[in-house]
């Protein structure tokens, strides 16, 4: 019989430190810890893959808009910039009047 080459005592020898070890747990928790690790593996090369879907599908660029919609867009937020001031107008106008008729009440009545 061949003597052994040394790498091969050294496998043997760590097999035989693995084998003392994983005798020491039952089969089904090493069943269990294999099977999740592996649907762990497959869980994770999906998500992977859905998210370089997602990354792909969100840095598309977007197709440029149409000048005359811009031009049509930059007008609608003027005009609302607009009537929102107008608003903001008509509201301190009533607001004043409503404290003058106040003020007013308030006059009439301690002068009374």
């Amino acid at each position: 019989k061949p003597s052994m080459g040394l790498l091969t005592g050294v496998w043997r020898y760590l097999f035989d430190i693995w084998d003392s070890f994983i005798l020491l747990f039952p089969p089904w928790l090493i069943w269990t810890i294999a099977i999740l690790s592996f649907l762990g593996y497959v869980f994770g090369i999906f998500s992977k893959v859905i998210d370089m879907g997602y990354q792909f599908y969100y840095n598309r660029k977007t197709p440029p808009i149409p000048a005359e919609r811009q031009e049509q867009f930059d007008r609608n937020v003027k005009l609302s910039r607009i009537q929102q001031q107008r608003r903001l107008e008509e509201l301190a106008r009533l607001e004043a009047e409503r404290r003058k008729e106040e003020e007013r009440i308030r006059f009439i009545t301690k002068n009374s």
